[in-house]
């Protein structure tokens, strides 16, 4: 998103429950598609809801349902699409 997505859109990613390492599984695909990973770190979704955060129009949360994992709630704004991966982990951009 933030390669074809710009000017006009910015992703960022987090979760509910950082693990403090960004998983290797996304690290190689994002590699694998050329993208740069050097400036990426796990963070907890919490960094996106204090003052001064970038302000957030879209959030897709990727978590599965199914196994009971939590999916962030956004009350008011911004539109939300659930977007269920098992085993993907909570998430958003």
């Amino acid at each position: 998103m933030n390669r074809k997505g710009a000017p006009n859109f910015t992703a960022y990613s987090a979760g509910s429950n950082p693990a403090g390492t960004v998983r290797p599984e996304a690290i190689y695909q994002l590699e694998k598609g050329g993208l740069s990973t050097a400036t990426l770190r796990s963070k907890s979704w919490d960094e996106f809801v204090v003052p001064g955060a970038p302000p957030l129009h879209f959030v897709f949360p990727v978590c599965d349902r199914e196994a009971s994992e939590v999916c962030p709630l956004w009350p008011a704004q911004p539109m939300t699409a659930h977007w269920g991966v098992p085993g993907g982990g909570a998430g958003y951009a």
